[in-house]
């Protein structure tokens, strides 16, 4: 049986993403949209853990774990993992302290928050831990990292696109020698004499 998440984020697109990646570890994840449309969902489906925004468009999210720890029973325990792009850190302690049971700021790793779901899943579900799967990198992931960390995969695509020399040989020497007098100086073509020259 998978591990019932609940997910408080005002993104709908990142949060769909984060969902289809969690999805494919065995969790099912239910998404809500601002802190009254969470607050309602704990109670009324008892998620096994919550990943809840700090910047909601209704209430802080410090105030959604509140309310979440005044909930009666074992809805005041649900394990509380904050994800948000607020970098101050005393909103990070803030939230540890008010009980919040994990912090991870924006932009993150998918597999780190995967692996502090666990963590915390650990520490607050009876029984062993069950077994997952590791997962090799899918298109699911590679459009998680986007959406949470664009200029990151921006500047690994330049990286990967990067010719090597053989590379640049094959592309620019044919270019270059049947129009010896309009090569670019610049295109290091290891190929072609006048280019060579020019260089």
């Amino acid at each position: 049986m998978s591990h019932q998440l609940l997910m408080i984020e005002d993104d709908a697109r990142l949060a769909r993403m984060v969902a289809d990646y969690l999805g494919q570890s065995g969790f099912g994840v239910s998404i809500a949209g601002d802190g009254q449309q969470g607050l309602a969902a704990v109670q009324a489906n008892a998620p096994e853990l919550v990943i809840l925004d700090l910047m909601l468009p209704d209430m802080d999210g410090l105030e959604v774990c509140r309310r979440i720890r005044a909930l009666p029973g074992a809805l005041a325990r649900t394990p509380v993992l904050m994800l948000t792009a607020k970098g101050d850190p005393m909103d990070r302690i803030i939230g540890l302290e008010i009980g919040a049971d994990d912090y991870l700021p924006k932009p993150f790793e998918p597999r780190e928050l995967l692996a502090r779901i666990r963590a915390v899943l650990r520490r607050h579900v009876d029984g062993p831990p069950a077994e997952h799967p590791v997962l090799c990198p899918s298109v699911c992931f590679v459009k998680l990292l986007a959406a949470v960390t664009a200029a990151m995969v921006r500047t690994l695509t330049f990286r990967c696109r990067q010719p090597t020399a053989a590379a640049r040989a094959s592309i620019w020497a044919p270019w270059c020698q049947k129009r010896r007098s309009r090569h670019y100086s610049r295109a290091r073509c290891d190929g072609c004499r006048s280019c060579a020259a020019a260089m």
